[in-house]
């Protein structure tokens, strides 16, 4: 990433941090393994394990130091020769925390990065038994314990994003894999969200061991994932409800704005064409004309915002070919007021022949909503910097162009900066929405694109304050392209 000029301290490293829906496997399996007992998960895992191993399949393992230990014994007496196996290039037995050190990136994993280490991992594995076996879906069995330490460590979003990765891989690669996941870490009865986006993101959830197997105390700890996952689906339900009545009230608060901005042109229209001959007149006192001149001024900026309005009811049904420079600048002019009365400073780096084929409302309200936001957050006499450039995705190398809002206000803190794309989440009281970052992210990745967060709050060690967000949207050639990418 390019900088900018004078930059906040923010803006020096931002995380690749690509938002993207999760999917499921296409050539094998991904389920959640919950356990209470390390014994009866040993014994589970080493069952799937050494089926696979014997009939000429790969495994690998990626937990702690413990369970390695636990399952390379447990292999070896059912009489597996885990050398031989591992020199046919069969076998990997990796340290979690480990192997997270390969693709983290300050707390967060890092998807060109996972993707190359663990993809490479297991293609290492596939390439040793297509040699020695004639199947034509080689048989691959995977153990992880990445996500519960991330988990462990408070880490539960990167956690989450984690196992998104993880099914990304699966649509181009086949394995079956199995992620380890310790009851104990669902003790609350507010855990029931968490159990809910660990569970949408596995095929099969379950606990691995026959039910009868389990003690009292393990069956009362297993029903209680369900309950907490029962409990997180109404909960969800309730949320939907809510934001079904949001949006529906916004449509109409949406519909009443168009009306106004629509009624309101023509009453404009003939308050400046009064002050227009008004100021024909010749023998008008120059006090009077100069005032004539800041109200003709004031009804330019209103008709401008009116007509901005008009522009975000009324979008393209197709994406069309906008200047991003003159689409920015129309977005500013509408915030003018409120940059004057906090006297904040605007720097702008923007492309000059900058162009892009989108809807120009869901620009307009992208951008709209960022210098919103920076303008929130800066404080008295504060300062905001935009840049657009061309650009290409890091990931896919399709075209496009990013987009950077940054602000030296005082910064997110990281248990707030995780929720900030969470419909209704606001610290903004009864000033904001909550819906605002959402709708953005939601534009974002329906494009095709992606965006970052990174904030830093001041602290006694290190000064200086700011977030920085950065958006990624493709050039979209055609409406079916378009869908695609969404």
């Amino acid at each position: 990433m390019k900088q900018f000029s004078n930059p906040p301290d923010t803006t020096l490293s931002i995380a690749d941090e690509l938002s993207a829906l999760p999917v499921s496997a296409a050539h094998g399996s991904h389920t959640a393994h919950f356990y209470s007992s390390d014994s009866l998960l040993v014994s589970d895992i080493v069952q799937c394990l050494g089926a696979t191993l014997a009939a000429g399949g790969a495994a690998v393992v990626i937990a702690t130091p413990a369970h390695r230990a636990a399952f390379e014994e447990q292999l070896l007496s059912r009489g597996l020769d885990l050398a031989q196996i591992a020199q046919q290039g069969r076998w990997l037995s990796l340290d979690a925390a480990e192997t997270l050190a390969e693709f983290m990136v300050e707390g967060w994993p890092d998807a060109s990065r996972f993707a190359a280490h663990i993809g490479g991992l297991v293609d290492r594995l596939t390439s040793a038994v297509s040699a020695t076996s004639a199947s034509e879906e080689p048989q691959i069995a995977a153990y992880g314990e990445m996500v519960s330490v991330l988990w462990e460590e408070g880490k539960t979003e990167a956690s989450i994003r984690l196992e998104e990765l993880w099914n990304q891989l699966a649509q181009t690669r086949c394995f079956h894999l199995s992620c380890g996941w310790p009851l104990h870490f669902f003790a609350r009865d507010t855990d029931g969200v968490s159990i809910q986006k660990i569970c949408s993101e596995h095929d099969p959830v379950a606990p691995g061991q026959s039910y009868d197997a389990m003690s009292e105390d393990e069956r009362r700890r297993y029903a209680v994932v369900w309950q907490l996952r029962a409990q997180a689906l109404e909960e969800e339900t309730h949320q939907l409800e809510a934001a079904l009545r949001t949006t529906e009230r916004l449509a109409s608060i949406g519909r009443l704005a168009a009306t106004v901005a629509h009624e309101i042109n023509n009453p404009l229209e003939a308050v400046t064409n009064l002050i227009y001959l008004a100021r024909q007149n010749a023998d008008l006192p120059e006090p009077v004309r100069s005032c004539l001149v800041l109200a003709d001024e004031e009804l330019q900026r209103v008709s401008h915002i009116a007509r901005q309005t008009l522009g975000f009811y009324r979008d393209s049904a197709s994406p069309v070919s906008i200047a991003v420079p003159e689409a920015i600048d129309d977005m500013l002019a509408v915030y003018h007021r409120r940059v004057c009365r906090k006297q904040i400073s605007l720097r702008k780096s923007i492309h000059t022949s900058l162009r892009l084929l989108t809807l120009p409302g869901e620009f307009n309200q992208m951008v709209s909503n960022l210098i919103s936001n920076a303008i929130d957050a800066s404080p008295q006499g504060g300062a905001i910097e935009l840049r657009a450039w061309p650009s290409v995705h890091p990931a896919t190398g399709a075209p496009g162009i990013h987009v950077v809002v940054a602000d030296r206000g005082p910064g997110i803190p990281e248990p707030i900066r995780l929720k900030i794309f969470t419909p209704f989440f606001t610290t903004k009281k009864d000033l904001g929405t909550g819906l605002g970052l959402w709708i953005v992210k939601g534009l974002v990745l329906k494009a095709g694109g992606f965006i970052r967060c990174r904030s830093r709050v001041a602290t006694p060690e290190a000064a200086g304050s700011g977030t920085v967000m950065m958006v990624f949207l493709p050039c979209v050639s055609d409406p079916a392209a378009r869908e695609q990418a969404a």
